[in-house]
């Protein structure tokens, strides 16, 4: 016991209400995040009516949020691992509230997509450093649920977002009062800000290597007391944390660099799949005759997904941590494909004169609302699992970084899905064939991750560190 790290203390401490102030401090930020993003995807045909926007500024509109959450994403990858986990987190905050006022003030097209970047790169702070906070700060076993819980207040943020929307019935919602809505909704920020600064603390695996065992144990009295632990012992530990910070070099190792591109690459269609239909369904759904508003529809998958966290710290209990990422592949797979092959029989709302109560047609509507939702749902398992494995699978000293390269590429993949589906549709004149590519990849992502060398389920970090520092001397 002389000899315990600290890793080892806070499985003794367990998971409990410490763990739940974290989440709903620093998680606040993916409540606010989904809360913004679902804004700026409702409204943004009425943005783009305001600014007289063509098709691929309209596209760009949210495009460029996802670049400057992959500029956010590496800045803030490298700092967190140099100045903490707890400060970027809280310039999060503050960059995306006051970006996201000015963005709903300014009037050029160039300057709401100037500000629009700016909350990108807010948004983008906040990942890496809460990706490595959640994991350095739960029991080893008890990763996926800290997780998940994060990412179902991004599933609150949209669904509260959407409930004032419900009373548009129509399908034209280019009319929407976007400025006075995105204001209201900014003023959130200041909210979350508060909490965070009271409530947030600093991650203990990042103070231990730091050598600042005060503050390592002012956060380990309390969770502690939190907890309702105060038999644990506390007092004896050891430091077995690198002093120096490593920066990118270690996940560009041979050792390292195959599961940095596997995962680079898994991240990147996780944000294409997911937000390329956040960006489609909008676009798609109101010329379709599917008896519920096109907001309705968005609302019941969203909280739908919220059930598919539940659902993610099942699969994230019972399997690998690569088995699960296969499970949300297959599953976005499928309920893609049964969208796509459907969506071409679902009535238009333009043809009043189709008989919707026929049962090819009532059929076709079923499946379309069903693949709507069960794709939210399996993708709640692809963001749970996929980041879980992200903070587990790098040491202390190079795990922000390590989330960041992941969350960045994948960012990429939000940067470029709007304007695909935009260009594809141009091209084609068939919203199907953005859909018909999203399948491709998935299972050209699942061959990937079939290949990845390393599993970290239940592992405790430094035990996973350590396999990692043997892999790169050996090589």
């Amino acid at each position: 016991r002389r000899y315990r790290r600290t890793v080892q203390v806070i499985d003794e401490l367990g998971l409990g209400l410490a763990q739940v102030s974290f989440v709903l401090s620093g998680g606040l930020i993916f409540m606010f995040a989904g809360s913004l993003t679902t804004l700026f995807s409702v409204g943004n045909d009425a943005v783009a009516a305001d600014l007289r926007a063509g098709p691929m500024l309209k596209g760009a509109l949210l495009s460029v949020v996802f670049i400057g959450k992959m500029i956010g994403n590496l800045a803030s990858g490298f700092a967190s691992d140099i100045v903490g986990r707890r400060l970027p987190l809280l310039l999060s905050f503050a960059v995306v509230t006051l970006a996201c006022l000015v963005s709903a003030l300014v009037y050029e097209p160039t300057n709401v997509l100037l500000w629009r970047f700016v909350v990108g790169v807010g948004f983008g702070l906040a990942v890496p450093p809460w990706a490595a906070l959640a994991g350095e700060m739960c029991p080893s076993t008890s990763r996926i649920e800290v997780a998940a819980a994060a990412m179902a207040l991004f599933c609150i943020g949209a669904v509260y977002t959407l409930l004032p929307f419900l009373r548009f019935e129509d399908a034209s919602h280019k009319d929407l009062a976007w400025r006075e809505i995105t204001l209201i909704f900014a003023m959130q920020g200041f909210l979350c800000l508060g909490i965070a600064y009271t409530f947030l603390p600093e991650s203990i695996r990042y103070l231990d290597r730091r050598g600042s065992r005060d503050k390592v144990m002012d956060v380990l009295r309390r969770i502690q007391r939190l907890n309702g632990c105060l038999h644990v012992d506390i007092e004896r530990w050891s430091s077995s944390e690198a002093e120096l910070d490593q920066g990118f070099t270690p996940i560009c190792n041979r050792t390292l660099l195959p599961t940095t591109l596997t995962m680079c690459l898994t991240v990147f269609f996780l944000n294409f799949s997911y937000y390329g239909q956040v960006y489609a369904l909008p676009q798609v759904l109101p010329g379709m005759d599917l008896g519920m508003s096109m907001f309705k529809n968005m609302l019941i998958a969203s909280a739908v997904e919220l059930v598919g966290y539940a659902a993610a710290i099942y699969v994230g209990r019972k399997v690998s941590r690569k088995s699960g990422m296969l499970i949300y592949l297959l599953g976005v797979g499928l309920t893609t494909a049964v969208f796509w092959f459907f969506e071409s029989l679902v009535p238009r709302a333009s043809s009043p004169g189709v008989d919707t109560h026929a049962g090819g047609y009532r059929l076709a509507v079923v499946m379309v609302n069903l693949a709507v939702s069960a794709g939210r749902f399996c993708q709640s398992v692809g963001w749970t699992v996929c980041y879980v494995y992200c903070a587990e699978v790098y040491p202390t000293s190079c795990r922000a970084c390590g989330c960041a390269v992941a969350a960045g590429f994948g960012r990429l993949g939000g940067i470029l899905a709007p304007m695909s589906f935009e260009a594809i549709l141009t091209m084609t004149g068939v919203p199907g064939s953005f859909f018909l590519s999203i399948i491709c990849m998935a299972a050209l992502n699942a061959v990937l991750v079939l290949a990845l060398p390393v599993e970290t389920k239940d592992r405790q970090l430094g035990e996973i560190a350590e396999e990692e520092a043997e892999l790169l001397k050996h090589r």
